[in-house]
């Protein structure tokens, strides 16, 4: 990741950002930084809840967890600044689907699978069911690739072929990706409009908005015509009182 080692940085200590300049980090680089910055809190506070205020550790715990929230904040003030969406503050207790939602959409290497349906799922079986929109029958001709095959072996393939086979045959051959953070994909199934279960929508909504405010910015200052026009399309469309 750039002059970054994510193994290298201490997520839960105070002050790390001191050593990155943010403003020269790229797109992917803050997201990859924000993802592993989340993923460390919510493994905190995890540690937090299990045990009593009381216990001797909690204090050395609560710690590290503001710290992380501290951090957290001046990751997610740069990456609105730069038009993508997060939560301002890191709230692991009354906010915890929209972090683990952040978790998701900046899981590294996520953007390479955008083409192919991705699912959430609880188990790689159900991954693998969604993927194929619970259509087990076709699942299993594209999975076993029986077209071309005489009738009589295909249909005997048809009637023996369970969705454990399909999966086993999906990540023998390499196809099916466990991706993280509860997400699936299969590189032979590419995204469409009957794909009823993928998230996809949802984890790339962010995508048309990667433009920083500042290149916005920088490019309204440096053309005045754009500016003027603004101005009085403000003017025009201004409601009466």
């Amino acid at each position: 990741m750039g002059q970054y080692n994510v193994d290298e940085i201490e997520f839960y200590s105070n002050g790390w950002l001191d050593n990155i300049d943010l403003a020269s980090v790229t797109n992917d680089e803050l997201k990859d930084l924000t993802y592993y910055q989340v993923k460390q809190a919510a493994g905190t506070y995890n540690e937090m809840v299990s045990m009593e205020e009381t216990d001797p550790d909690y204090a050395f715990w609560d710690n590290d967890y503001n710290n992380e929230k501290n951090n957290y904040m001046q990751l997610a003030t740069e990456l609105n600044n730069r038009g993508i969406e997060v939560p301002h503050a890191l709230d692991m207790h009354d906010n915890a689907s929209q972090m683990n939602n952040v978790i998701e959409r900046f899981t590294p290497g996520l953007f390479e699978y955008k083409d192919n349906v991705i699912v959430r799922a609880d188990s790689e079986l159900e991954a693998i069911k969604q993927i194929f929109n619970g259509d087990l029958e076709t699942a299993i001709i594209k999975s076993y690739n029986l077209n071309g095959l005489p009738d009589d072996e295909f249909k005997t393939q048809l009637n023996q072929g369970d969705w454990n086979g399909v999966l086993e045959f999906e990540k023998e051959n390499g196809f099916f990706k466990n991706i993280g953070s509860g997400l699936f994909t299969d590189e032979m199934v590419i995204l469409g409009v009957n794909s009823k279960h993928a998230v996809n929508a949802s984890l790339f909504a962010d995508k048309a908005t990667d433009r920083t405010q500042a290149e916005l910015r920088s490019f309204v200052a440096n053309t005045p015509d754009l500016q003027t026009k603004h101005s009085l399309g403000q003017q025009h469309n201004a409601p009466s009182i």
